[in-house]
């Protein structure tokens, strides 16, 4: 349980990557795809004043997909040419 404020907690940052995760997966390039669609995971940005842990977010959308099975990883942008 956590206390409500105005500021993001785990439970906050988890929902928001699960819905992010769940938007992408929802998406026409991967559900219209006739194979899994090659991917890249670039790191999610804080564009506000408060300190947001984006690398949980990052990660946690990284294991999401993943455990899908609907994408595949490239490890980079090079590695997708």
């Amino acid at each position: 349980m956590e206390t409500v404020t105005n500021e993001f907690g785990s439970t906050d940052l988890q929902t928001i990557a699960e819905s992010m995760a769940r938007s992408m997966l929802q998406s026409r390039p991967v559900t219209q795809s006739r194979e899994r669609p090659l991917v890249t995971i670039a790191e999610v940005k804080n564009k506000t004043s408060e300190y947001i842990d984006t690398r949980a977010i990052t990660d946690s959308i990284r294991a999401q997909l993943l455990k899908s099975g609907a994408v595949r990883f490239a490890v980079d942008i090079n590695a997708m040419q």
